[in-house]
C-alpha cells in the first residue's frame, strides 16, 4: 500500500507546523475527544488532518469515552473503527449504555484499590473480629468515635461495617506522623496511620502506602527533636469512614489537618493525663477502608474523659446538608461511650 502524503499548512503563528504529520496523528491518540475538537479549531495544522482508523480505535482504550464497550477490543478488523464509534454514539444517551458505563467506572475504580491494597498488610495486632473469631479477644475498655456502623449480618445501602479490627501500642514520644488514604467513591478515606517513635521504629496501624501517605514532621514543626506525645485526636467523619485527622500534643500544639474536612462533621477523641497509649482500628472488609471506628485507651481507662464531644456546630446542626445528607446521618451516633464494668 502506497504511503499516503498529507499537505499541512504552513502557518508561522502556528508552532504545530514545524512538526511531521505522523507525529501529529500520535498527539491526537494521546487526547481526550473534547481536546481533539478544541486544537482542530485553534491549529490550522491539525485541522487540514484527518482522523485515521487508529485514532477511532482509540477511542475504545482504556481512559476514553468508550472503553466499557470492551467488545470492540476483540475484533482485528481494519476500517470499521469510525462507523462503530458513530453507531456507539448514538446510543450513548440509552439507559443501557447509560448503567454499562457506570458499572464500568465503579469496576476500574474497585481494581485500582485493590491494586493499592494488594502492596500492602493490615498491620496491628490482631484481635478478634467477625472475620478473625479465633484470634485473642481484646478485655480492653475503649472509647470510640464511629461513622454509621452496621453489624455483621445487617445488610445496608450506606454506612460500613466493621469485620477486621487491629490495634496498636502508642510510644510516648512521636517525631514524624504520617496518613495513608485510599480513594472510594471520589472520596478520600483514611486507610492507615505509621508513627515514628523516638527511637526511628515505625508503629503502623492499618494499610500504609507510601504513594498514598501524608506527613507531618512533629519534631520540626514544634521544635522538640525529642518528639511528643499525643494527647487528642480530632477527626472529620462522615457517615461511611474518616475523613481526615489532626492532634494535640502534649505540649499544647494543636497540628494541621490531614485529609479534607470541607463539609464534613468534627469529633474529638480526648486521652487521660498519661496520654493516648493505645489505638485501635476497625475495617470495613469491602473496601478495606478504616471505616468504621477508631478507638483510644489511657492507662487508666476510668479517666478517659467524655469522647465524641463535636468542636463543630454542623456535627449536630448538620448546616448546609441536603435532605439526602441528613437522612444519612440518622444513625450517626457521634457521642458514644463504652464505660468498664
Amino acid at each position: 500500500m502506497a504511503q499516503k502524503n498529507y499537505h499541512i499548512a504552513s502557518d508561522p503563528r502556528d508552532c504545530f507546523a514545524l512538526l511531521p504529520w505522523e507525529i501529529l496523528q500520535m498527539i491526537l491518540l494521546y487526547l481526550p475527544s473534547v481536546d481533539v475538537l478544541k486544537i482542530k479549531l485553534t491549529s490550522a495544522s491539525f485541522a487540514a488532518l484527518p482522523l485515521p482508523d487508529s485514532f477511532w480505535a482509540s477511542r475504545f482504550q482504556r481512559g476514553f469515552e468508550f472503553h466499557c464497550i470492551f467488545e470492540a477490543r476483540q475484533s482485528h478488523r481494519k476500517g470499521y473503527w469510525k462507523a462503530l464509534y458513530s453507531g456507539v454514539k448514538n446510543l450513548r444517551r440509552s439507559a443501557s449504555f447509560t448503567n454499562r458505563y457506570r458499572i464500568w467506572e465503579i469496576l476500574l475504580h474497585l481494581e485500582e484499590l485493590l491494586t493499592i491494597i494488594s502492596h500492602a498488610s493490615l498491620d496491628g495486632s490482631v484481635s478478634r473480629s467477625f472475620f478473625e473469631p479465633d484470634a485473642p479477644e481484646d478485655c480492653t475498655s475503649w472509647k470510640y468515635a464511629s461513622g454509621v456502623v452496621k453489624s455483621a449480618e445487617e445488610s445496608f445501602s450506606d454506612g460500613s461495617r466493621a469485620l477486621w479490627t487491629r490495634n496498636v501500642v502508642v510510644p510516648n514520644k512521636v517525631i514524624e506522623f504520617h496518613v495513608s488514604f485510599v480513594r472510594f467513591g471520589n472520596v478520600d478515606y483514611i486507610s492507615g496511620l505509621r508513627l515514628r517513635s523516638q527511637s526511628g521504629s515505625d508503629i503502623c496501624l492499618g494499610y500504609n502506602t507510601l504513594q498514598n501517605e501524608v506527613s507531618m514532621d512533629l519534631s520540626n514543626q514544634y521544635s522538640t527533636v525529642e518528639g511528643c506525645g499525643i494527647s487528642q485526636f480530632h477527626l472529620a467523619i462522615d457517615s461511611r469512614g474518616i475523613r481526615a485527622i489532626s492532634l494535640l500534643t502534649s505540649t499544647g500544639h494543636m497540628s494541621k489537618w490531614l485529609g479534607n474536612t470541607t463539609g464534613v462533621p468534627r469529633m474529638r477523641l480526648i486521652s487521660g493525663d498519661s496520654g493516648v497509649m493505645a489505638l485501635k482500628g476497625s475495617f470495613d472488609v469491602s473496601s478495606y477502608l478504616l471505616m468504621a471506628e477508631f478507638f483510644l485507651t489511657a492507662e487508666k481507662a476510668l479517666k478517659l474523659v467524655a469522647l465524641g464531644i463535636p468542636d463543630n456546630a454542623s456535627l449536630v446542626n448538620l448546616e448546609g446538608a441536603s435532605p439526602a445528607a441528613a437522612s444519612s446521618f440518622a444513625r450517626y451516633r457521634p457521642m458514644v461511650s463504652h464505660c468498664p464494668r
